[in-house]
């Protein structure tokens, strides 16, 4: 299974970091608006705590959506990561500090 060794990290700890990181707050990552400049933000806090270890269900009820809508998070921030390195780069950071193995 994978990230299943991370465990150890919340969701609630990376939510925080990702929200931190990019100067929004946890309401606005787990919000239902859809501005673009908390897309991406959002779409790395899914995913690093689908890295993390987390169930699709505990992500998917933390951040109020749909099994689907994390499906196409993944996909697309494996895209974008591979289109744009700096991204990647930002990426695996912010993971190694909290403690994700990508």
């Amino acid at each position: 299974m994978k990230g299943a060794i991370n465990l150890a990290t919340p969701i609630a700890i990376i939510v925080d970091r990702v929200a931190y990181e990019y100067s929004l707050t946890v309401e606005e990552l787990t919000g239902r608006r859809r501005p673009d400049h908390v897309m991406w933000p959002r779409h790395l806090a899914m995913n690093l705590c689908y890295e993390a270890g987390h169930t699709y269900r505990t992500i998917c009820d933390f951040f109020d959506r749909k099994y689907n809508a994390l499906t196409y998070v993944n996909k697309e921030v494996t895209r974008m990561c591979a289109e744009m390195p700096d991204l990647q780069k930002h990426r695996i950071r912010l993971a190694r500090e909290l403690g994700i193995n990508v």
